[in-house]
């Protein structure tokens, strides 16, 4: 009986550890994130989908790439994949991670392609994704942009809101440093 109950403990705790969030400052700051990250870009939400994925709910979210501090090209269309959605009846929440709407503004950190048989990750998690808050008069180049304060309060948010051509600056530079 106790060795079971060790075994059960072990598969228990197996799985625990893929979930675990580094927020390390000195790997989870802007200029961390945007060293690992393959692109960072200002895109507008066209559209989103659930779907399945071994076992569990992902988005898929079409991007049209507005502007791009590196790694895209703007009017390019890329797919963004999240955790979690609704398909059906069935939906999964992962919170912290706000799913992107269609008509959204977002300046993104991101992966390579392939995250979860789709498109893109954000880096980092949900620290790589900004969402970009501006008037229908006000140029993008000077909209604020800001992080999802739910899941952190370290440093990468003590810094926000930034604009959006701070934004570009900060992560040209940092992918500059070596």
């Amino acid at each position: 009986m106790r060795g079971a109950s060790l075994i059960c403990l072990c598969l228990l705790a197996a799985p625990a550890r893929g979930t675990t969030l580094d927020l390390d400052p000195e790997r989870a700051g802007l200029e961390a994130l945007a060293r690992r990250a393959e692109a960072a870009a200002y895109v507008r939400v066209v559209a989103v989908e659930a779907r399945f994925e071994g076992g569990r709910i992902v988005s898929d979210a079409t991007c049209e790439v507005l502007d791009a501090a590196f790694g895209l090209k703007p009017g390019a269309l890329i797919t963004l994949t999240t955790l979690g959605g609704f398909k059906g009846a069935i939906g999964q929440k992962v919170f912290g991670l706000e799913r992107p709407a269609p008509g959204e503004e977002l300046a993104l950190l991101l992966g390579k392609e392939g995250y979860m048989g789709g498109g893109r990750q954000i880096v980092g998690f949900s620290l790589g994704m900004y969402r970009v808050l501006r008037t229908e008069s006000e140029t993008p180049e000077h909209a604020v942009i800001v992080g999802n304060d739910t899941i952190y309060r370290g440093p990468l948010r003590e810094t926000a809101p930034l604009t959006l051509s701070e934004f570009f600056q900060r992560v040209r530079a940092a992918r500059a440093t070596p």
